[in-house]
């Protein structure tokens, strides 16, 4: 009974609104890719994370400190030989990790062809990056990062990313780094 009830409520609700559109509601492209020259700054931040990955510990954690909203988390998902595992963390907990990480292993990470979507005081980052461990290919994959305006300027809100970790290398690897 309760199945059905839900069936003709969904249905009814997909038909009612098939007729409607929203005035408040805009189509995904009339979103600004550069809106107000946002999307330099929205880069900016994301390039400084990677600046407090390779930071490490306090130094990393204060960095990362400043990029970071108040409350948020940071999730990973990974596909090795076996299942797929996710890993979320807080950013609080992101931040003691990296404040105990000091000097145990040199990271680098890099992105490339971000897209950059700003809409107002939110913004999203979606770009392909590769990840090196004391110089060697450790995995590559997608960021996503949301960021909302905020009145110390764009701060992180979720930070997201794939582990592939034999991800194709359309870059030279780093040199130096």
């Amino acid at each position: 009974m309760q199945r059905t009830f839900l069936s003709t409520l969904g249905v009814a609700l997909v038909a009612s609104l098939a007729g409607c559109a929203s005035p408040t509601l805009q189509p995904l492209g009339s979103l600004s890719r550069d809106q107000d020259g946002d999307r330099d700054a929205v880069v900016a931040v994301v390039q400084r994370s990677f600046d407090a990955i390779a930071a490490q510990g306090e130094e990393g954690a204060r960095m990362w400190g400043e990029l970071l909203l108040d409350r948020g988390a940071m999730s990973s998902v990974t596909r090795r030989s076996g299942p797929i595992t996710t890993s979320v963390r807080t950013f609080e907990e992101h931040l003691g990790r990296t404040a105990s990480a000091e000097g145990k292993q040199s990271y680098f990470e890099r992105m490339w062809e971000p897209t950059v979507l700003v809409e107002g005081d939110i913004a999203l980052v979606w770009a392909p990056y590769d990840f090196w461990i004391d110089g060697e290919f450790s995995h590559g994959g997608v960021d996503v990062v949301t960021l909302l305006r905020t009145e110390l300027g764009w701060k992180i809100a979720a930070f997201a990313w794939s582990a592939v970790p034999d991800a194709p290398l359309p870059l030279a690897p780093p040199v130096g780094e």
